[in-house]
């Protein structure tokens, strides 16, 4: 927060109205998020509700999506972890990483064992991973599915057919020793002394998936290939699921994320993501979201005003602006990821117009 104030009273020194309205924008996204118990200063209501959506991010490396709420796999493994030369960062316009899988010997496992708010295997544990469902905002987004994103492309040289599954994801609801859960007969039960793990969802992501539009879109670029999966029953057996409203524990629920690669195809693999269903509004592809970003983009249009009169050396760059929000959960906040992303790259694009 002090550096935000910091870049609001150098906006107010300079008087450049549109540079405030800017950052006003950042400080609803990102605090209206951090903090949902409380009441933002500035009521922009269609982007306030985008920056409650949550996505949170999972590498097959060793990198994590925020340092002050770190979310890694505490298993990896592939052949190699490359740069990707057509995927840059837009704040720190470096190449983004992206793990490589192609020799039979990496076949199988290749990503497990999720953990939140940790920074060692050792402090993996249930308790904390339930922040991954706990923290949905249930009263702007009451359903009981999530979205899981996979993130990556195939290379140029391939042969099986489209229908092959080149990832394959499986989705588990962990109880840890001694917790209470809700039984396949709906009675509540508590786990025993080594804990148990259901299978919620698994999905293939097939080449066809990952080809998405090529030859009309470049082989290398990132493709998202996003899986719904019902969290209320579990797909899988038709059990009760980690969001069923019965559960003793109610949304404090942990999950595990397992992908596989199948070797059908040399591929990449950049994340593995988990949405809660607003954060799929903001960022998926469906005609829902893309409506949805539209009205996000006219809101955020009538605050930034007029860019005729801003000269590009006017807008604050945004590496400037210092992102890392001092309450970490903020960072997962779709308004973070596609809100600065998009809205205001496009603004700093039609400013050098």
């Amino acid at each position: 927060m002090r550096t935000l104030m910091r870049t609001l009273q150098r906006g107010k020194r300079a008087g450049e109205k549109r540079r405030l309205c800017l950052v006003v924008v950042v400080a609803i996204a990102l605090f209206g998020s951090a903090a949902s118990s409380s009441q933002p200063i500035v009521a922009v209501p269609p982007i306030l509700h985008g920056a409650f959506g949550r996505q949170i991010v999972f590498y097959p490396f060793d990198s994590v999506q925020s340092a002050s709420y770190p979310a890694r796999f505490a298993y990896t493994t592939s052949d190699v972890v490359v740069p990707n030369s057509r995927e840059v960062d837009p704040f720190r316009q470096l190449p983004l990483s992206e793990a490589i899988y192609q020799h039979n010997s990496t076949v199988g496992l290749i990503a497990s064992g999720i953990i939140i708010k940790a920074t060692t295997q050792a402090e993996q544990t249930p308790p904390n991973n339930q922040s991954l469902l706990g923290q949905q905002r249930t009263d702007i987004d009451s359903s009981r599915c999530g979205y899981f994103v996979v993130t990556g492309h195939l290379f140029e040289l391939f042969s099986a057919p489209n229908t092959a599954p080149i990832f394959r994801v499986a989705i588990y609801h962990r109880i840890a020793p001694g917790q209470r859960y809700l039984g396949n007969n709906l009675a509540v039960a508590t786990a025993g002394a080594t804990g148990l793990e259901f299978l919620v969802d698994s999905f293939d992501v097939t080449k066809g998936e990952m080809l998405g539009t090529w030859p009309y879109q470049v082989m290398h670029e990132h493709r998202d290939i996003s899986h719904r999966t019902d969290l209320y029953w579990r797909p899988y057996d038709n059990g009760p699921g980690p969001l069923h409203p019965s559960q003793p524990n109610g949304r404090e629920q942990a999950l595990d994320i397992r992908v596989y690669w199948t070797g059908a195809e040399k591929a990449a693999l950049r994340s593995v993501a988990y949405r809660d269903s607003l954060g799929e509004l903001v960022l998926g592809r469906s005609q829902a979201s893309l409506d949805y970003r539209e009205n996000l983009v006219r809101q955020a249009r009538q605050l930034l005003d007029a860019a005729a009169t801003v000269a590009p050396s006017e807008v604050i760059p945004l590496s400037e602006l210092q992102l890392e929000p001092t309450r970490g959960n903020a960072a997962c906040s779709t308004a973070v990821t596609w809100l600065l992303r998009e809205v205001m790259l496009e603004r700093k694009s039609q400013l050098r117009q």
